[in-house]
């Protein structure tokens, strides 16, 4: 009887021991993965899907696509219709289509809050280049208030057809 006991015994320290040392593996494996940014930060940390990891990282190809539309070819254009008040043409024209409707929306809040002169006024300037490679530039331009100089930035992106479109303002 005592060898049954001691077999039952010894079975279930074994399983003990796998199942503690098999969560250690499994919970370090899994801080690696968040670690890399890889998986979410929280309990059960899982993995990101794929379409989570190209949110997160976004993978912007070499683009050799010959320039047709300079960024400040995009810049005048953009400026040009927001004098005309059409922002649909605003954002078609110049701007990725990720940030169209966020953009056209915040313009109209703008134009309703009596800033949209104010803001052609900011923007109708020459940009400053800062970078620029095969898909991404940024360019700067100063803009005063109250007798202070303020810096902005301007983020553009080349898209397929070689027309560089404003990222973000």
């Amino acid at each position: 009887m005592p060898n049954k006991k001691t077999f039952v015994v010894v079975i279930i320290i074994i399983a003990v021991v796998l199942l503690v040392g098999g969560g250690a593996v499994w919970y370090k494996n899994a801080q690696e993965y968040v670690k890399r940014g890889l998986a979410k930060s929280d309990f059960p940390y899982t993995k990101y899907s794929q379409d989570e990891l190209n949110s997160l990282y976004p993978q912007y190809v070499e683009n050799n696509t010959p320039t047709t539309q300079t960024p400040e070819e995009t810049h005048k254009k953009f400026v040009e219709a927001l004098k005309k008040q059409d922002f649909e043409e605003a954002v078609g024209c110049c701007v990725v289509e990720s940030e169209r409707k966020d953009l056209k929306e915040s313009l109209l809040q703008i134009k309703n809050d009596n800033l949209l002169s104010k803001m052609i006024s900011d923007l109708d300037v020459n940009l400053k280049q800062l970078s620029i490679d095969s898909s991404k530039a940024v360019y700067s331009y100063n803009t005063f208030k109250d007798g202070k100089q303020y810096g902005h930035k301007v983020y553009f992106l080349k898209d397929s057809k070689g027309v560089w479109l404003v990222e973000s303002l």
